[in-house]
């Protein structure tokens, strides 16, 4: 068998670059009303986000590919060491700092800020860690 235990996932890393367009032009047409700023620059955000999750996915394609190959008979568990091993995470700041690289020794939680947007953020003082 050759590939496709993901459908080629490691090779779709822009999927939402076909949508550009259209947010850029639905972002457009909610900054014309008066009444949708906020959603507008929702909209906005998610365009920048776009761009964090790409870069992201960049970063990921070696290791994708290396399972993918590995599900799909192509290649061994040794290829998959070897990527994760040489993986390493890109520093992501999109515009305005809507998301950075999480701190892989903090523990973190979804927060829900309001208006269906979630934000990662840390734990304070080990809050909800188990003791024991």
């Amino acid at each position: 068998m050759s590939g496709g235990s993901y459908d080629y996932l490691f090779t779709r890393v822009h999927a939402l670059d076909d949508q550009r367009t259209m947010l850029e032009n639905m972002a457009v047409r909610l900054e014309g009303l008066p009444y949708a700023a906020e959603v507008a620059e929702q909209t906005r955000r998610v365009l920048r986000l776009v761009d964090v999750a790409n870069a992201l996915a960049d970063s990921l394609t070696d290791v994708w590919r290396a399972v993918e190959w590995w599900d799909s008979g192509d290649s061994g568990e040794p290829a998959v060491i070897r990527e994760c091993e040489a993986y390493r995470a890109p520093a992501l700041v999109a515009p305005e700092g809507d998301l950075r690289a999480p701190d892989p020794d903090m523990l973190y939680r979804m927060v829900d800020v309001g208006g269906g947007v979630y934000e990662l953020r840390p734990v304070a003082g080990g809050e909800g860690q188990d003791d024991g």
